[in-house]
């Protein structure tokens, strides 16, 4: 912390016993963490692995030769498209990445008559029909990652076409050469991925603490090969993230746990906008999912890899030790409040001094 000093309200020095607590209690549970294997995200992460697109890996080696020279120059010369790490999003990932990975086209004809209907929206400079045809799983990504469909993607007209005859000129090649050997590897790691977190039910022990419902039956874990050294738990709506499948298991179960509940925090944020700087309430957010995944981890036996936190992190990271210890019964709730009414008295205290 620095000797940064923490000012601790009034109002939070009361004892709040009788609030509902972090209890970790397990009990059974009907809303799973599924590890499951679908071909779209591991094409789609077999094109970006091999154009090395944002991350380098032994994987593009090894694949080379199934696509074709020219579409594999095609791709990595218009890598920015696709980008797809946290901070950098390519104005044409959503619809080669997000949204077909959340509807996953399974054979080359579902692929080309998503592809058809994607063209024809640009063609049109209209997504009403798609939308209309595609109502269900819009309003399923809606909810968590937006639908984006900015008229800015009506200049994109040829490279959509270009991006799309690529899907398809390689889909066979994949589909013979590569998914047979690399099948067998993901789905040895989604069974034993599933045997431990069966074991776990990391969403139960959420619900415990934070006395707030996971909002949907199960939250999946979707493994994609080629994706060594890129992004992870990149969102495919509130249900399901696309993961790297053979990242290190403890990494990746930190991850899974505090992905899967950020999603039970988020309605944490709500009316606190109009009250506070929407930065700091967000901040405040993933301080809140980082300590409670610690909390859940300790408690299942993983040792939790802390992330490097800038300095607001860390005084954050600090109040909500602070606020716990002194309350260990405190709700999540008037743990969020407190956190950003504490960081807000001691921010306006520091620049005031």
């Amino acid at each position: 912390m620095k000797g940064r000093i923490i000012l601790l309200p009034a109002m939070f020095l009361l004892a709040v016993c009788s609030l509902q607590g972090m209890s970790l209690v397990p009990e059974s549970s009907e809303k799973p963490i599924k590890a499951v294997l679908e071909f779209y995200p591991n094409y789609a992460g077999h094109l970006l692995g091999v154009a090395q697109i944002g991350y380098d890996s032994d994987y593009a080696d090894r694949y080379q030769s199934t696509i074709q020279a020219d579409d594999l120059k095609y791709l990595k010369d218009h890598a920015d498209l696709l980008a797809w790490s946290d901070d950098d999003e390519g104005i044409l990932s959503y619809f080669f990445l997000t949204f077909p990975g959340f509807i996953n086209p399974e054979t080359k004809d579902e692929l080309a008559v998503y592809l058809t209907d994607l063209n024809s929206a640009i063609a049109a400079k209209s997504f009403d029909n798609f939308a209309e045809k595609y109502a269900e799983p819009i309003s399923k990504l809606d909810r968590w990652t937006g639908f984006n469909s900015s008229g800015t993607l009506y200049t994109y007209g040829e490279e959509i076409q270009m991006l799309s005859r690529i899907l398809m000129n390689n889909y066979d090649r994949f589909k013979e050469k590569v998914w047979p050997i690399e099948k067998k590897k993901v789905a040895h790691c989604a069974r034993l991925l599933n045997s431990t977190f069966a074991d776990m039910d990391l969403i139960h022990l959420w619900e415990s603490i934070t006395g707030i419902a996971y909002d949907a039956p199960d939250y999946q874990v979707s493994l994609s090969m080629g994706m060594e050294n890129g992004p992870t738990a990149k969102s495919m709506g509130y249900q399901k993230d696309w993961y790297y499948f053979d990242e290190n298991p403890d990494r990746m179960i930190q991850k899974v746990c505090q992905e899967a509940g950020a999603r039970i925090l988020s309605s944490l944020c709500k009316g606190h906008y109009d009250l506070y700087d929407p930065r700091l309430c967000f901040q405040v957010y993933q301080a809140m999912s980082l300590y409670c995944t610690q909390r859940i981890l300790d408690a299942v036996g993983i040792a939790i890899q802390t992330p490097e936190m800038d300095h607001i992190q860390q005084d954050l990271y600090g109040i909500i030790q602070a606020l716990t210890a002194f309350s260990p019964n405190i709700s999540v709730d008037q743990l969020y409040e407190a956190t950003l009414d504490t960081y807000s008295q001691t921010f306006f205290a520091m620049n005031t001094d």
